[in-house]
């Protein structure tokens, strides 16, 4: 269940700097995706269903310094704020009809990330946009754990079962 993270980042709100400056300050806001939604359907000798991962959309705020030495290129650092994480969904019903079998599984983690990145400035048409490279160390602050297994026989009623596992 590992995805990777996208970034997507929103406009600063704040920049205390001006053009002839080579180093500013800015406020970020934006948002973290993890993974993509996909949903594929599964099929075994005895039942269908169908298994579906979430995009957990989460927000993130941080502090931004740059240093521009030249007009193109630039080199940012900061601290940044996260909130990640993942969500699954895995549901199977007998083909008879006698059984159905549920999984849902969410995870929430809340990090602490350090970027440094280099970046090539360029103008496309009037919008300003950059390529960026560099790294982002990770810090894991808190995070919890939700797994619910269901199991419901149609047939035999007693024997149906649901299980939660919460962690923090």
């Amino acid at each position: 269940m590992a995805k990777s993270i996208l970034v997507l980042m929103f406009a600063c709100l704040l920049s205390v700097a001006n053009a002839k400056q080579k180093f500013s300050i800015a406020l970020e806001a934006g948002a973290t995706t993890s993974g993509i939604s996909l949903m594929k359907k599964v099929q075994g000798s005895s039942y269908t269903g169908y298994e579906k991962t979430n995009a957990f959309i989460r927000p993130m705020a941080g502090v931004a310094m740059m240093y521009q030495p030249l007009a193109r290129w630039s080199v940012r650092t900061g601290i940044q704020y996260w909130q990640a994480g993942s969500k699954y969904h895995l549901y199977n019903e007998a083909n008879d009809r006698s059984y159905c079998y549920e999984v849902l599984k969410t995870q929430r983690f809340n990090k602490l990330i350090l970027p440094l990145v280099a970046a090539y400035n360029f103008k496309l048409n009037a919008l300003k946009c950059n390529y960026s490279i560099g790294l982002q160390k990770g810090f894991f602050l808190a995070g919890t754990y939700l797994n619910e297994t269901t199991m419901t026989d149609y047939e035999h009623p007693e024997e149906s079962y649901r299980v939660y596992l919460h962690r923090h």
